[in-house]
């Protein structure tokens, strides 16, 4: 609600400003008074793209007042600064999860994050998409999406591993976050090699080329980072991956990193295997360019790099995320470590095939 106030009064003053002060044509001045409330109220949930909005009306306004007018043309330029500075410290104090907008924002609870989940459920279930989780029960940190994610383990019969959802710049383009997310996979959404991965009710339709590995160490919670040795020491085998992702969400690019974590980063299906050379471990996966072959004759070149460096980078980011939100990563788990290649789009009737060099090849088809 403060948001929204203070919104509302820059639109006043700003259009005020603008037509009585400057003379600027209503028209003109009401479109930049509405672009600059707009960004204010963008930076709750959108930042980035808030602070974009502010810096684009105020070129609008500078250009707008330069000339003759009774105030000094700095003055506009003073204000649009201020306005970006308020952006950004709203959409900060909104990603630490500091009551801004809306009302006074406290962490979720218990009795929230399930209500919060049972939105996503009855959609996974039932097979439709959300616009986005109600406004009540709503995570607006990450810390939050994982409280929410947590209670999909209470609806399988157990947590086969995680994967690692936007591990590469476009990933994060695509869905509008500031970071690779961290969701659980499954036991029932694991298939094995052969087996046909139904569509039914996904709603993205793409497949994944990654690396996966199988963990023979607990790594639990610690007060310090794991280093990449120490997360390399605890994995065991080396496993070819195809992930099907699919959203709770009719859009997912618009409704920020808590919601998407909340929503599983994405997850949904998954087909592994274990590689055919498991003398993995000297050799550089980042190096590694495994191909996607689509059952068309379409081709995908992959490459170990996209995935925060390599996959082994990526398993390391896993175990830290998982470390700093109270989690253990288990022994038998695997992670699946985000996608090597542009993703494939498929339909029922068609078949992938990764080719992963010297660690062999995995195909799978859908129905």
């Amino acid at each position: 609600m403060l948001v929204l106030v203070g919104a509302l009064a820059l639109f006043a003053v700003n259009l005020s400003v603008l037509t009585l002060v400057y003379g600027v044509f209503a028209p003109v001045a009401f479109a930049v008074a509405a672009a600059q409330a707009g960004a204010l109220l963008l930076s709750v949930d959108r930042p980035r793209e808030a602070t974009g909005w502010a810096v684009s009306a105020g070129f609008a306004t500078a250009l707008l007042t330069v000339g003759d007018a009774p105030l000094p043309w700095p003055v506009p330029a003073v204000g649009v600064v201020t306005q970006v500075v308020l952006v950004v410290v709203i959409g900060g104090l909104r990603r630490v999860g500091a009551p801004v907008g809306r009302g006074a924002h406290t962490m979720l609870d218990e009795q929230a994050t399930k209500q919060a989940f049972k939105t996503l459920w009855a959609a996974h279930e039932g097979g439709y998409t959300v616009d986005g989780i109600p406004e009540e029960v709503r995570p607006r940190t990450r810390a939050e999406g994982y409280a929410v994610q947590a209670h999909f383990a209470g609806e399988t019969a157990a947590v086969a591993g995680w994967k690692i959802a936007a591990t590469s710049q476009a990933g994060q383009d695509h869905l509008q976050v500031d970071g690779p997310l961290a969701g659980r996979v499954l036991s029932e959404r694991l298939l094995e090699p052969g087996q046909p991965v139904p569509l039914d009710g996904n709603f993205m339709n793409l497949a994944e080329l990654e690396y996966a590995f199988r963990m023979v160490t607990d790594l639990p919670p610690r007060d310090t980072a794991y280093s990449e040795q120490e997360v390399l020491d605890a994995a065991g085998e080396l496993l070819l991956s195809w992930e099907i992702p699919s959203t709770r969400f009719d859009a997912v690019e618009t409704v920020g990193e808590a919601q998407l974590i909340a929503d599983n980063a994405c997850g949904f299906h998954l087909v592994v295997q274990p590689a055919a050379d498991q003398d993995w471990k000297g050799v550089d996966l980042a190096a590694e360019t495994p191909s996607a072959t689509h059952s068309s004759g379409l081709v995908h070149d992959g490459a170990g790099h996209r995935v925060l460096g390599g996959p082994v980078p990526a398993l390391t980011w896993l175990v830290n995320e998982l470390s700093g939100h109270g989690i253990t990563l288990e022994a038998g788990q695997l992670v699946t470590t985000g996608t090597c290649a542009v993703p494939m789009p498929i339909a029922p009737g068609d078949s992938v095939t990764g080719d992963y060099g010297r660690f062999g090849s995995l195909t799978v088809t859908f129905c």
